[in-house]
Order: structure tokens, then sequence, then C-alpha cells
């Protein structure tokens, strides 16, 4: 059996402290480095990642590439600019202050070749003590997406292949069709990659096993982003940036229901959430923000059917919202946003 190659690309920027544990857990892989290539792409960094990098790539020459990006343009960026050197069969995307079990890419390869997947995903773990990856230990479904229906469901759906991308491996040539690439110089970059392939995949393949250790970084630009509530904007135009781009697909119109409705949860919905958790409360200027957005964007999006029937039941009275805009003044306005936001965190 030809022995087909993984590329790993892997966004770094200040990651001192991590990145020589997360490039020493993707070199060791039981599939051998013969079988790798690990794209670093370092999105100029201020500390000393740029020489452990360089001491690895002198160490590992013919498996690694080193890219220097010449203007700081976020994970997006960086990731795109690793795009542009894959040679591989694969393709997978680590975080430089993460890292993974030994055996990951050997089992991932062989679910999707055996499945014959377009891509295969798998959970990602937050405790160290549960990433020892055993090759005996884990289990895995496949979902066709055949007609219109399954196509539907798996656009409404955040179970199957969700927002993350490191939590994936992707056929080379599933990718090269797709055409996709990150949002670049923004926090919450990867819904503009990730979401379209709903659109294009025709078989999932689904892994439960233990494999990537997501550290929670108090130093990274990803938590910092999150904690800074100036960020939800980016967010905000991700989504946008996201619906603009579907309606531009020739399909678009069967599935405008569900990639609206896709919209109007991500754009109006889960900021709620985001800042909530954060223990933030949203404010009324950028509820207003939001809610004049969504008109302007979907006037009728009232007569979708699955606003119309509470697909997403929960935050139903979220959504509701929306249409009560113009009956508040802005104290109505901040006790009722207060009041949701309590509600979310379990207040």
């Amino acid at each position: 059996m030809t022995m087909e190659k993984v590329s790993v690309i892997i966004p770094c920027y200040n990651v001192e402290k991590y990145v020589e544990e997360c490039l020493d857990s993707v070199i060791n892989q039981t599939i051998g480095i013969d079988n790798m290539e690990i794209i670093m792409v370092d999105d100029c960094s201020e500390d000393g990642t740029w020489k452990i990098l360089e001491r690895y790539e002198k160490q590992y020459p013919d498996h690694i590439i080193l890219v220097k990006s010449e203007k700081n343009g976020r994970q997006g960026a960086a990731r795109n600019i690793g795009l542009e050197y894959v040679s591989g069969d694969y393709i997978s995307f680590v975080d430089a202050d993460d890292y993974i079990s030994r055996d990951m890419y050997e089992i991932l390869r062989n679910v999707i070749r055996e499945t014959e997947s377009d891509v295969v995903e798998f959970r990602k773990f937050s405790d160290s003590l549960s990433c020892k990856g055993n090759q005996n230990d884990y289990s895995f479904e496949v979902f066709d997406i055949k007609g219109e229906r399954a196509r539907k469901q798996l656009l409404l759906s955040n179970d199957v292949m969700g927002e993350s991308c490191t939590r994936k491996l992707y056929r080379y040539t599933f990718f090269q069709e797709a055409g996709v690439r990150f949002a670049e110089g923004v926090a919450y970059e990867e819904p503009l990659f990730t979401y379209p392939l709903k659109l294009r995949v025709n078989r999932i393949a689904r892994v439960e096993g233990e494999f990537y250790f997501y550290r929670q970084n108090e130093e990274g630009t990803t938590l910092n982003y999150m904690s800074n509530p100036s960020t939800i904007l980016d967010h905000l135009n991700v989504q946008w940036q996201l619906l603009d781009y579907i309606r531009k697909f020739p399909d678009f119109d069967i599935y405008r229901e569900e990639t609206e409705m896709h919209f109007i949860h991500a754009f109006f919905v889960e900021p709620f959430y985001f800042l909530s958790l954060r223990g933030m409360i949203m404010s009324v200027n950028l509820f207003r923000y939001m809610c004049r957005v969504v008109k302007m964007v979907l006037p009728d999006y009232k007569d979708n059917i699955y606003v119309q029937y509470h697909f997403f039941e929960k935050e139903a009275h979220i959504i509701d919202l929306i249409s009560e805009l113009d009956t508040m003044d802005d104290e109505k306005a901040a006790v009722r946003l207060e009041e949701i936001c309590r509600e979310i965190r379990g207040l």
C-alpha cells in the first residue's frame, strides 16, 4: 500500500514555552516522519519562537518547511500561507501550544482510507491525562451525505463537521475542489473555512478516541481574543462574510433556508453565549447593531421555516428580540439583555 503523506500546518506566534512539545508530538508520530511534511508558519513572533523553529528545521530539513510571515495576520492568514505549501495527500492543522497523541495520524489515516471519506473528525480533549492515544481503543462511524435532506440536516447541525479545523484530517483532493480559505486578520477565523465544506462533503467519518490536547494558554492569542469583548465584532464580520460567500454557490437556493438560519443563529444568538459565558453582558449598542444587520441582510427572516417553527427551541426567545427592537428604549433593552445573559450563565 502506498504510504500517503500527511501535511501538518502549524501557525506559530509567541509560543516559545510550548512549541517544542507540540513539534515533538508531531515528529514522533507512529506513521513515521517520512510520511509527513510539517509546515510551520511564524506569524511575526516577538519572543524566541523563530530560533526554536529554525533549530527543528535544521534537524529535519527534508520534512519541515519553515515560513516567516511578512506581517502578523493572525491564525487565519498563517494557515492560508501554510496551505500554499501543501504537497501531501491529507491536511491537518495543529495549534502550536497544543500537542497530539503519538498514533493520531496512523489512526486517522487508516480510518479515512478504510471509509473512503472526504474528512475524518474526532473529539478534542482538554485533559492532558486523557491524551494518551491507544491504537486499539477507538471506534468510528460514517455519515453519507446523500440527497438534499441529509445535507440540510448537516447544515443545521454542530454535531458533525463542527467548526474547529484542528479536529479534522482532510483529504487534499477534497480541499482542492472546495477551494476554501480562512478569514484573515480576525479572531474566530475558522467558520469561513469549515462551514462551506458542509455544502461539498459527501462522506464523513467520525472517530471516538483521545488524540488532541488543547492547552488553555493564558498568554495565547486565542484566549486574549475571547476575553476581549471588542473581538465579538470579528465573529460577526466573519459570519457576514460567510453568508455572502455561500450566496455565490450555484446550489445556494436549494439550501437557502438552512444557511440563512445558520447565519441568524451564529450572528445573533451565539454572541449572547460568547459574552455571557465569559461573565460579560451584551451591550445595548451591540444588540442594536446586530438587529439592524439581520434586518438588512435578511429582511424576510421571519418567513424562514426554521424561525417560524422554532428549530433552535431554546434560543427562540433570543431570536424574537430582533422583532422587538423598535418597541424598546435603551433602558428596557439593557434590563432585558442582562436577564438573558444571567439566564445563560444559570444565575
